[in-house]
């Protein structure tokens, strides 16, 4: 993938198109023929599910999996970290937990800890 990434606050370009979201991004990965986008969430905020694949012509592809209706009894927080591979996405939130992503369509394969 040869498309030119700009990032602004909360806008991605890709080439000369614009893709807006509600908060700032944290961090951008290419992943195969996806972008990966991960959303910078105010401690204050309770928005979940902040991570995106966009296509490299700016259309939205996936948001990830729902991570309350995938673990209902847990305490979730949003994503802060991010490692994109071919084959695996890999997101950590705020408490140490991980969760591999399938980059296919954003659901979540499995969690473990990492503290």
């Amino acid at each position: 993938m040869n498309e030119q990434l700009k990032i602004n606050e909360n806008i991605l370009t890709i080439n000369n198109i614009d893709v807006s979201f509600n908060h700032n991004i944290r961090d951008v990965q290419i992943c195969g023929d996806l972008i990966i986008v991960l959303l910078a969430i105010p401690f204050n905020e309770t928005e979940l599910d902040n991570l995106y694949a966009i296509s490299k012509l700016g259309k939205i592809v996936w948001r990830s999996q729902e991570l309350n209706k995938v673990f209902p009894d847990q305490y979730s927080d949003s994503y802060e970290f991010m490692n994109v591979n071919e084959n695996e996405i890999k997101v950590t939130d705020f408490h140490g937990r991980r969760y591999f992503i399938d980059p296919l369509n954003g659901f979540i394969k499995k969690r473990d800890i990492v503290k």
